[in-house]
């Protein structure tokens, strides 16, 4: 995993006032990396062969982000393959950024201007053999662009859709540091973020903008510049711990036995309790709504792995509701109540809540019962927005869908606050993952600087954009639950490896397509991962 930053401007203080360093020696190992992405990307796109001189345009704000590009521009200037093309898209304004403009202003070899009219400026060669080095906005920015950045940023993009290679400096410009939408971001293909990773760069808002992701060494090592003050924490693919069996003197008893309530659509429980078979739970039954007939058939139709009963099985070590429950909440004999009524007498049994779940009446009351559960519960935005709302976490406004998906952090971390030892994950293209552990000092009270952990997994992929993904991410984690899996683990492990079955899936033609995954392709993918 990798420590993620709402913002490293304290980082850099304690680089200059712990280890020694100054803004000077900073900004040149910054400018150091962007050069080295410069030269990777005429490499790869092969410009040295097809332009010449290469132009390359290095946007500079005002700021030390700006600086950053300044200094980029002195360390290009002179190299007879390329032609530094400096626009000034705003005077230099912080002690840094001006010192830099001086120094590279001394050189010739720079072509500066302060306003570029894209229409008519002739960049010596089609824009597809540009470069771009954007070095406009820095990160810490919130809010709205105005013009004329607004304007600005476009131009970019112009460039960058008709074909202009970008790199950007620090973050993209525009894009927020608080994971919220903006109304214009610079398109980049790289972003080479300086000193640590940012946590804006891994949501959902840059999910379109910040391309590949690279942190640059600005002086000292990662582990040295980096604090335990991280907002954020990014899975990787390869922290993914799938239940081997390394035990040769085992059973199916060993391996746990997950009871999946079937409602009102049972396929979907039949797509999660095949998934949690699928993923080394030993037994998996559906629990189906008891009838007043002693002639039980059961659906039909249903996979031999998975056993059907009217009750839940006395040995189950992990239970799932939600996947096609129903909402029939106004009958006190409907299945999603009779669920309620049952995990009220078990309340130690670890579980996951899904889809229907999301909107029961007396959610809040079952949340609290689940605290002493090892608990999991999967929302995407819309049910994320009807639990915010049963368990009076939010306003009106704050459980509109824009507003979640502009705030989704604070929401998790709120939701968590509340309800202590419950893992949640909001899914979506960027899954975010949260969970709190409340720590008791010695006065026996609550420590309020604990904080929520919260985990970010950005590695999905589109063709997750199905119906039935949800149900196979529930049984996946009910499976990890069956096998001792804390509800934190369970969470983390089995979001990893959706999104490694998805990705190797379609690597390896499991998965025929980007638009045509079944969630059976999605399990059958699950299958193979090693």
């Amino acid at each position: 995993m990798e420590n993620l930053y709402h913002d490293t401007r304290n980082l850099d203080k304690i680089a200059i006032n712990e280890y020694g360093l100054t803004e000077d020696i900073m900004m040149e190992n910054a400018a150091e990396a962007l050069e080295k992405s410069v030269f990777e990307a005429i490499l790869q796109k092969k410009m040295h062969t097809i332009c010449y001189p290469i132009p390359i345009l290095i946007v500079c704000g005002g700021g030390n982000n700006g600086g950053d590009g300044y200094t980029l521009a002195r360390r290009l200037a002179g190299n007879k393959d390329l032609k530094i093309l400096l626009w000034i898209a705003k005077q230099p304004k912080s002690p840094q950024c001006i010192l830099q403009a001086e120094r590279a202003k001394k050189n010739n070899a720079i072509q500066a201007f302060t306003q570029l009219d894209i229409a008519t400026y002739n960049f010596d060669a089609h824009t597809s053999h540009l470069l771009i080095v954007d070095c406009f906005i820095g990160s810490g920015f919130t809010g709205t662009i105005r013009a004329p950045s607004d304007a600005i940023i476009k131009q970019i993009n112009i460039l960058h859709d008709d074909g202009a290679y970008t790199i950007a400096c620090d973050v993209p410009s525009g894009l927020p540091a608080d994971c919220s939408y903006s109304n214009v971001v610079v398109c980049a293909d790289k972003t080479v973020t300086m000193g640590a990773l940012k946590t804006s760069l891994y949501c959902e808002c840059a999910k379109e903008f910040a391309g590949k992701i690279e942190c640059a060494n600005l002086g000292i090592q990662s582990t040295v510049f980096e604090n335990s003050d991280f907002e954020a924490q990014l899975v990787e693919l390869n922290d993914t711990q799938l239940p081997h069996r390394n035990n040769p003197n085992t059973h199916k008893g060993s391996f746990g036995h997950v009871a999946i309530f079937a409602g009102e659509k049972p396929g979907a429980a039949i797509i999660a309790g095949t998934a949690a078979f699928s993923f080394g739970t030993g037994l998996t039954t559906l629990v189906l709504k008891p009838t007043d007939s002693s002639d039980f058939h059961g659906i039909p139709n249903c996979p031999f792995t998975l056993m059907q009963s009217q009750s839940v099985p006395t040995n189950v070590t992990a239970v799932c509701a939600g996947p096609g429950l129903g909402r029939n909440f106004e009958e006190k004999k409907s299945f999603i109540n009779q669920f309620a009524i049952w995990f009220s007498k078990h309340t130690n049994t670890p579980c996951v809540l899904d889809a229907d779940m999301c909107y029961y009446p007396q959610l809040k009351d079952l949340l609290h019962d689940c605290s002493l559960a090892q608990t999991v519960i999967t929302p995407h935005p819309k049910e994320f927005a009807s639990i915010l709302h049963l368990c009076n976490l939010a306003t009106e406004e704050e459980c509109s869908i824009p507003f979640i998906k502009n705030h989704s952090i604070k929401l998790v971390q709120r939701f968590c606050k509340a309800f202590p030892r419950i893992t949640l994950i909001l899914k979506g293209s960027t899954q975010i993952i949260g969970y709190y552990e409340p720590q008791i000092n010695n006065a026996k009270q609550e420590d309020e600087n604990q904080r929520v952990q919260i985990y970010l997994n950005p590695w999905g992929n589109p063709c997750l954009a199905k119906g039935g993904t949800g149900d196979v991410l529930a049984g996946l984690i009910a499976a990890l639950l069956a096998q001792n899996y804390s509800a934190l683990e369970a969470a983390i492990c089995a979001s990893l490896a959706l999104t490694l079955a998805a990705k190797q899936g379609l690597d390896t033609g499991i998965i025929k397509s980007d638009y045509s995954m079944s969630p059976f392709d999605l399990i059958d993918a699950v299958k193979e991962l090693k």
